[in-house]
């Protein structure tokens, strides 16, 4: 079986276990419980559709959340106003392109509902044929957590890196060097 067909089936098999509502797009004043439901669901979908979405916002005063594709910036943000030739990571690569998809999540005191808002549905990049690459759909494969679990193991028996990359490939599993060294962190 090709790497390609193992990956087609572990975004199926996750698509699979997501609810049906949370496959298809998002409707313009779409019902939901709070803001962490619609989070949920929103993040469902773009998992579907190979994107990601990041918060941008969250006011608890005005219940307000609103969430951007994590290419939504231009550039990196650079609040502390450094030079560039100060910088310790200066030039780095970002996955930014100014992407305009944006969703707003708000309760609607007149109702008494929160209610989805779609402000921009339109993206400017292609979508991304492996959704499990980004950190907030990793958690949907279900072999992530046999992963981690045997990647704990392995920091606990204090393993290096590549020791232990060659026992989850073994095991039909797969662990970035991060993740790895957050585990031995961790413990």
């Amino acid at each position: 079986m090709s790497s390609n067909t193992s990956l087609e089936k572990r975004i199926r098999n996750a698509i699979d276990l997501l609810p049906p509502a949370h496959r298809i797009p998002p409707s313009d004043d779409e019902v939901v419980t709070g803001p962490e439901e619609g989070k949920l669901r929103l993040q469902d979908y773009a998992f579907t559709q190979g994107f990601c979405l990041v918060v941008a916002s969250y006011d608890k005063k005005r219940q307000r959340l609103i969430m951007e594709c994590s290419r939504h910036k231009k550039k990196t943000r650079n609040t502390r106003k450094i030079e560039e030739e100060d910088r310790v990571r200066a030039a780095t690569d970002v996955a930014y392109n100014d992407c305009r998809y944006r969703v707003k999540i708000t309760y609607i005191k007149d109702e008494g509902k929160w209610k989805i808002k779609i402000v921009d549905s339109e993206h400017n990049h292609s979508m991304a044929p492996d959704p499990f690459a980004f950190p907030q759909h990793r958690n949907r494969d279900p072999s992530h957590e046999k992963a981690m679990q045997l990647g704990l193991s392995l920091v606990e028996s204090n393993a290096k890196f590549r020791q232990a990359k060659r026992t989850l490939q073994a095991h039909g599993l797969n662990m970035d060097t991060k993740t790895y060294y957050n585990l031995i962190r961790s413990t």
